[in-house]
């Protein structure tokens, strides 16, 4: 994950014609590192998947670089915050030269009502990251090439 991934702002649909705004990749980070040591023994975080000099110090096999999109929505028109939220991860992995091993794609997605979160805005979106970490999980165990 860039820098210019985490700086990345989004504006996506709130209830009440309101918007939110939020930095997918920065808030996403943790989740998905987390998932992805939930699977391997090491994880090490780079700069970019062009990063050889890290790669090769910490003899990385395998990098995973996101591409994350995400939605929200409510059917609310007195309420502010996403009662839905999604998000679609797609991860292409390469080996520690960059060539293509596998694409993992993975959708979550959250929801909350209005008595859940008046007091907890993220509600929606962090149960989309919860399931997101989980199926993360799931499809990088299921497939034999990142094994």
């Amino acid at each position: 994950m860039t820098d210019a991934d985490r700086n990345k702002q989004v504006t996506t649909e709130g209830g009440g014609g309101d918007k939110v705004s939020y930095f997918p990749y920065r808030d996403l980070e943790k989740v998905i590192r987390d998932a992805l040591r939930a699977v391997y023994a090491d994880v090490s975080v780079i700069k970019s998947p062009s990063d050889v000099m890290t790669i090769k110090e910490n003899d990385i096999s395998l990098v995973f670089a996101p591409e994350i999109t995400t939605s929200s929505n409510s059917q609310s028109i007195s309420t502010w915050p996403p009662t839905q939220f999604t998000i679609e991860l797609a991860l292409n992995v390469t080996d520690a030269v960059g060539n293509i091993i596998s694409r993992i794609r993975v959708i979550s997605s959250g929801a909350a009502e209005f008595s859940e979160f008046k007091v907890d805005f993220g509600l929606a979106g962090r149960r989309a990251a919860t399931e997101l970490s989980e199926k993360l999980k799931q499809e990088v165990n299921a497939n034999p090439r990142l094994r």
